[in-house]
């Protein structure tokens, strides 16, 4: 799992201010949209989830850029980290479980 204190650690101070303004916004709009949208009582683990995807998409664009100092004894974000979230999320929706249940014959 991505742990964001690593990942403020290898941004210097502009780069951190950067992540932490674009990580907040994306998170806020989720869950404003959730909240609108469901309510707060509704909320799931698969949203804990997209909220992880989050901090992995923002890392990977930080790391594409050559903005991350990664450690030689360890590596803070891989490509693949959000795949298995991806997956669960995908996997879990409502609207996916209703695709999996029409009949064949109607497609």
């Amino acid at each position: 799992m991505l742990d964001v204190r690593e990942i403020l650690k290898s941004l210097d101070t502009n780069d951190k201010a950067l992540w932490l303004e674009h990580r907040t916004a994306m998170r806020r709009s989720f869950m404003s949209a959730h909240t609108t949208v469901l309510g707060i009582a509704k909320w799931d683990e698969n949203d804990d989830a997209f909220l992880d995807l989050i901090d992995i998409r923002l890392a990977l664009l930080f790391d594409r850029s050559g903005r991350m100092q990664q450690q030689l004894d360890k590596v803070l974000v891989d490509k693949t980290d959000g795949n298995k979230i991806e997956a669960s999320i995908i996997g879990m929706s409502q609207a996916s479980k209703m695709l999996n249940s029409w009949p064949k014959s109607n497609v």
